[in-house]
């Protein structure tokens, strides 16, 4: 059996359609958020959608790592993560792990609305 961890994530987010775990299944490492926002804009709006209708801000001078993991219910979600040395060791060597999925909703806000820049 796989060893259990937890990811967290600071809102409710749709895609993850009320799952409990998830496997990861692919890392994807050194997306610019330049990219995610001017050439991906889709995929970065499916990936940060939040509960409240606000996306996640996704900063373009920022490079991330894109997270594919299969969840408890047979549906498949990403997740971005800033890319830095505590993500890499966390989550590069880590296909195949089962994670607990954890919604810790925070103060901060760290959102913006949907097409706005920034």
């Amino acid at each position: 059996m796989s060893e259990l961890r937890e990811i967290e994530f600071n809102n409710d987010f749709p895609k993850l359609h009320n799952q409990k775990a998830a496997r990861l299944l692919m890392v994807i490492q050194d997306i610019s958020g330049e990219l995610l926002c001017n050439n991906f804009y889709y995929l970065m709006k499916y990936d940060s959608l939040r509960s409240d209708g606000l996306l996640y801000n996704i900063k373009p001078d920022e490079n991330y790592m894109l997270l594919l993991f299969l969840g408890d219910k047979n549906i498949l979600f990403t997740t971005l993560r800033k890319q830095n040395e505590k993500n890499v060791e966390l989550y590069a060597e880590s296909v195949g792990v089962v994670y607990d999925i954890k919604i810790k909703p925070t103060e901060e806000n760290n959102g913006r609305q949907q097409g706005i820049e920034g």
